[in-house]
């Protein structure tokens, strides 16, 4: 049976967080039995009470050591979880057939440019009260988005030239030895603008955000709202309406940076070149005046790798 100093150094080695140098007694306690000595029986009960409370406090702080992390991570599992269900969907998170509006965008794009590197062969007819006033031939050398030169192939425009570099135009005319600076929405026939000739990837210039989706003549299209993201962008901000069939664009609605809208697009036709289909034909409507429109149709499309040579402004008039 241990002695008194036995139990009482086992109760000081459990207060100080250390092991009882005798077993734990089931029936008794630490320290096993109470003394036989009746004038110490009094002081052993109340040390083992002390002890008792002690050891249930210690329990209890343990297993708050132990629960505390574990409930706060559940806590902030749930607190997150909740917070990303309740948290409001930014505009390019929106989805429409499970595809956002960059990935539509990138698609229709496909739809008007082909390969990264092609050859265009382009008529331009300008009409005025459904007359011709203008048409003219263009070869459309295009490297990818940031590359392209408009080559003139009419007698009466021979020498005239756009080339795209980045954010950058130039343009060379026959009478005019330098090339000269020029912005995207600067005219080159009738309704047509040198960045609706030259600049056709939209994903390039615009950040898109879906509006919803719209049924026009008889597609289901996506509605998507274009602002312009790069200086070299030929539009403030553009509504586009890309058919969720194909991904062919449909119709455009085209602003100016005062927010006019100064004019409205048709995506006609398509068709197959070398066994893939491209947009073929485009009319641009003026919508600031009356009776006028301009046609841009795309002849012959053929793939290609272009040199870089082409794209150079001391060498435009060479090619």
């Amino acid at each position: 049976m241990p002695t008194l100093r036995v139990q009482q150094d086992n109760e000081n080695r459990l207060m100080e967080g250390r092991t009882p140098a005798s077993p734990y007694d089931p029936m008794w306690g630490v320290g096993g039995p109470p003394p036989s000595n009746h004038s110490q029986f009094e002081g052993y009960f109340l040390r083992r009470k002390k002890m008792q409370a002690f050891i249930i406090q210690r329990t209890r702080q343990r297993a708050l050591k132990i629960s505390l992390p574990r409930a706060c991570c559940l806590a902030l599992l749930v607190l997150s979880i909740g917070w990303y269900a309740l948290k409001p969907i930014t505009a390019a998170e929106k989805t429409l057939g499970g595809l956002t509006a960059i990935e539509i965008l990138e698609k229709s794009d496909l739809m008007r440019n082909g390969s990264g590197s092609a050859v265009v062969r382009t008529r331009i007819t300008y009409y005025k009260n459904s007359q011709i006033e203008q048409q003219s031939l263009f070869d459309v050398y295009a490297k990818g988005q940031e590359k392209a030169l408009v080559r003139a192939l009419d007698p009466n425009q021979r020498g005239l030239r756009v080339l795209v570099l980045g954010d950058d135009f130039w343009m060379t005319l026959p009478d005019v030895s330098k090339p000269v600076r020029i912005t995207p929405l600067q005219r080159l026939v009738g309704q047509a603008s040198n960045g609706d000739v030259a600049r056709t990837y939209f994903a390039a210039d615009y950040t898109p955000v879906l509006l919803g989706e719209e049924k026009i003549k008889g597609h289901n299209c996506a509605r998507l709202e274009l602002t312009a993201k790069r200086k070299a962008a030929t539009y403030q901000r553009i509504i586009y309406w890309v058919s969720l069939e194909d991904f062919s664009p449909v119709q455009a609605d085209f602003f100016l940076l005062s927010g006019k809208n100064s004019k409205f697009a048709q995506f006609e036709e398509y068709r197959d070149f070398a066994g893939q289909r491209l947009l073929s034909r485009l009319t641009i409507y003026d919508k600031l005046v009356v009776n006028e429109k301009t046609t841009l149709e795309y002849l012959d499309y053929k793939a290609r790798m272009i040199p870089d040579k082409y794209f150079n402004t001391n060498k435009m008039a060479e090619f």
